[in-house]
């Protein structure tokens, strides 16, 4: 660890890191954030499937920006107005950021944070899938 932490040109003592992966006390933390990235690799399948290539890369940036801010990562959902607090509940990215600071805060992981998101990798797991078929009968 310190000959690699060195040969990025690190000059200060190394720190401690939490680990995060399937390594921690119970692994449902690193199994749940695994899972939590799947509504967004299913959307990137999805437009992958349906869009020529040189159309996929903007729109699937634009849908993961969507994702962000109606998510409340860009502006916490506290601060929004009512109806946009309300949609920025029902998005995966704001359980699965809700997820992760759970975690790092020592809290565990909100068992209605975990179901919101396993729902939104169901739905967008089943459109990637009917994306794919489509894209491939007509291919």
């Amino acid at each position: 660890m310190q000959s690699s932490y060195l040969a990025a040109g690190g000059a200060e003592e190394p720190r401690s890191i939490p680990t995060l992966g399937l390594g921690t006390s119970s692994g449902a933390e690193g199994l749940s954030l695994w899972l939590g990235a799947i509504p967004f690799v299913a959307l990137g399948l999805t437009i992958g499937s349906l869009l020529p290539a040189e159309v996929a890369q903007p729109v699937s940036m634009i849908g993961m920006f969507a994702f962000a801010i109606l998510g409340g990562l860009w502006f916490p959902a506290d601060v929004m107005g009512g109806t946009m607090r309300t949609i920025a509940h029902l998005m995966p990215a704001y359980h699965y950021a809700d997820m992760g600071w759970s975690i790092t805060q020592g809290l565990g992981l909100p068992l209605s944070d975990v179901l919101i998101v396993l729902g939104w990798a169901v739905a967008m797991g089943v459109v990637a899938t009917w994306s794919y078929r489509r894209a491939t009968v007509r291919g």
